[in-house]
């Protein structure tokens, strides 16, 4: 009911390499498509019950599963300048507690962090994923050669609100004794943390190189508020069909896009659904 973080740890210079991956058991809880386990100790350095600590000038390479993890209660820290490279998973993961009154995954800050050829066991990795987490700024990564998308927010889209299931992939995240019987997009919307998160300034190329059905920045099933700005994504030569370079996807509304340049593509520039605002981007 109540967390106790770790507070003020720096992690700085130091190099994390060599780790297996970890396995899927039949109590796991995916979130979305299982793009990543909830509350899973699978990566190098995992955050988890952590506030105000700083992950910055290290490297993360040559391992089984994820470099970096902010799991559940995850606040106001900052991974910065690291980079990330040759992981069997994917780059760095923040993923709160599923949807309910209990929103404390947010506010942290990833900054010029280098991410480049990852997800080279498991293909539908990413290199950067906010799951029910929000508020957090992304600013100025570089991110490369991924086999599927570079940056990924979701949540739970609306038929899960609607009817219980026991499926690994998010049926057993939902808090029903917080959320009580939630039916239209209005009274869901509380409980998508993946919210008011600011995308700027990332430069990406190379990715969505073996999987399709996505996009190198995608939205669906968060939250509102979202701001994706001043991006720069070219050189995005898919192997299979996506649905675009940037895509906000089912169940999302309230995004918004401003002046990003997409440039060189053999998919096409976007694809939107719901109602999305999408304001001055230029596709080169």
């Amino acid at each position: 009911p109540a967390d106790v973080p770790v507070r003020n740890l720096v992690f700085r210079d130091l190099t994390f390499a060599h780790a297996d991956r970890d396995l899927w058991t039949q109590n796991d809880i995916g979130i979305q498509h299982d793009w990543e386990m909830i509350d899973k100790p699978d990566a190098l350095l995992r955050l988890r019950g952590a506030e105000s600590c700083v992950v910055r000038n290290c490297k993360f390479r040559d391992s089984g599963g994820n470099a970096i993890r902010l799991d559940l209660y995850a606040q106001k820290n900052r991974i910065e300048g690291n980079e990330i490279r040759y992981m069997g998973q994917g780059g760095i993961m923040l993923i709160g507690y599923g949807p309910g009154t209990k929103d404390v995954n947010k506010q942290n800050e990833i900054l010029n962090n280098h991410i480049h050829h990852s997800g080279l066991i498991y293909w539908h990795s990413h290199a950067l994923v906010l799951w029910q987490s929000g508020e957090n700024h992304v600013a100025n990564n570089y991110i490369h050669h991924m086999p599927r998308k570079a940056i990924c927010m979701s949540g739970v889209r609306m038929p899960y609100f609607q009817r219980r299931c026991e499926n690994r992939e998010i049926c057993k995240s939902l808090r029903w004794q917080e959320i009580g019987q939630p039916k239209t997009w209005d009274e869901i919307m509380p409980f998508l943390h993946t919210k008011k998160n600011l995308i700027e300034d990332n430069e990406v190329e190379r990715v969505l190189q073996k999987l399709g059905d996505g996009a190198s920045i995608n939205v669906t099933g968060a939250g509102e508020g979202n701001l994706i700005r001043h991006n720069y994504m070219h050189d995005i030569f898919a192997s299979e069909w996506v649905s675009g370079v940037l895509r906000t996807d089912d169940w999302q509304r309230g995004t918004t896009w401003e002046d990003n340049v997409i440039y060189r593509s053999n998919a096409g520039a976007w694809e939107h659904k719901g109602a999305n605002n999408v304001i001055n981007n230029y596709a080169i």
